[in-house]
């Protein structure tokens, strides 16, 4: 089942502390591989809309904070809001998938970048409807 899945956009948190630590501005972004477009497309491939979401029709927004490493990996992987507890932990697991990003530079050296980045969960009705009837198909 694939749910429309929109990421708004990679909101990098520079410049700010964070748990007692300065994230500086890099001078070079730090990036999915293959930028944007294949970030949207990571997530629309492995994205599982949970049955209980869909059964409650439940959608929203999930905003995932995080820091990408200087060697491009992903740490302090956290929610920032909560919707259920499976959209949340869906927003984590999509995050658990990912591979090395690039990481963002600054006077051309690795930098490790604090960013946010929301993953809408949202299905029309018609979808919800289908995805229903899908469901309880399968678990007769």
């Amino acid at each position: 089942m694939r749910a429309l899945i929109l990421v708004l956009s990679i909101f990098m948190l520079s410049g700010v502390k964070a748990q007692g630590e300065e994230f500086p501005l890099p001078t070079t972004e730090t990036e999915f591989p293959g930028g944007a477009s294949e970030l949207k497309k990571f997530i629309k491939t492995n994205l599982r809309y949970p049955e209980s979401a869909i059964l409650n029709k439940d959608k929203g927004r999930v905003y995932v904070s995080f820091i990408v490493e200087a060697d491009g990996s992903l740490s302090d992987v956290h929610l920032i809001n909560s919707i259920t507890q499976d959209l949340d932990a869906e927003g984590l697991r999509i995050f658990a998938l990912m591979p090395k990003w690039t990481p963002g530079k600054l006077e051309g050296e690795n930098i490790r970048v604090k960013c946010r980045m929301p993953i809408n969960f949202e299905m029309d009705a018609k979808s919800f409807r289908k995805a229903k009837r899908r469901i309880r198909k399968e678990s007769k």
